[in-house]
């Protein structure tokens, strides 16, 4: 997933311009950095989701069994 959010810094590498950054490096910088903060979200909330289903099924047999 970082490759796809890193695909606007390859274009704005590729520039001839390499002592000015322009317009569109700015925005390629921004999505990457959208880009990783968003998946480590994601992250975080599947992590949390796969904790609460795991002690929802540890309390669903230990209701079942005793």
């Amino acid at each position: 997933m970082v490759s796809i959010t890193s695909i606007p810094l390859y274009f704005v590498f590729q520039s001839k311009l390499k002592d000015d950054l322009t317009w569109s490096f700015y925005i390629g910088a921004s999505l990457v950095i959208i880009g990783i903060i968003g998946e480590a979200i994601a992250d975080h909330q599947l992590y949390i989701y796969k904790e609460r289903v795991k002690e929802e099924r540890r309390l669903a047999k230990s209701t079942l069994i005793g």
